[in-house]
């Protein structure tokens, strides 16, 4: 497990044999200087280094982890977006939303059209467009360019063309389009 200075996550244990009681689970660290943990499982990234974290239970059972605290490269798993992939054309730029990533990460989101061509900003025309993550350098992460992920494609659709109607006697018809 790699994780960034700050950075928290929860480990977990699985029982063998299934079934096991892992119910009385007591959390340790080797080297609480570099790495906190609680009872039910959180770990908290506190300096740099390398430390041991150690589950065990009253029968004797137990299992480690290594985990390493510095530096990290961000990827694809820090970052969650809501989940609609399709808008409405409007005329209005649209993307899913960044609902969350690691605090105080400095990242900038760049789109980019179907082939591959970059956008001045977030997209508003019809068409399908993906999501482009640059994270920049800092004592917690490393500089990376281009995270990306097919999941966070998305598409704006056109609308579907409606008749117009005309009731009554116009003095002149304009024709065009309804969105």
């Amino acid at each position: 497990v790699k994780l960034a200075l700050g950075e928290s996550k929860l480990l977990s244990v699985t029982a063998e044999p299934a079934g096991a009681d892992i119910s009385d689970i007591v959390w340790s660290c080797d080297k609480e200087k570099i790495l906190s943990v609680d009872q039910q499982g959180n770990v908290s990234a506190l300096a740099a280094g390398t430390a041991t974290v150690t589950a065990s239970t009253p029968a004797g059972a137990s299992a480690s982890c290594t985990v390493e605290v510095g530096r990290r490269a961000a990827d694809k798993e820090d970052f969650v977006f809501s989940q609609e992939r399709s808008f409405p054309y409007d005329g209005q730029a649209k993307s899913p939303t960044l609902l969350s990533f690691p605090e105080g990460m400095e990242l900038s989101i760049r789109y980019l059209a179907s082939d591959g061509s970059p956008l001045a900003g977030v997209p508003s025309q019809p068409g399908s467009y993906s999501i482009c993550i640059d994270v920049a350098e800092d004592k917690r992460f490393e500089a990376v360019q281009g995270i990306t992920d097919s999941a966070w494609n998305f598409t704006i659709e056109q609308g579907s063309q409606q008749p117009l109607g005309i009731t009554g006697q116009p003095d002149s018809v304009c024709f065009g389009q309804a969105f």
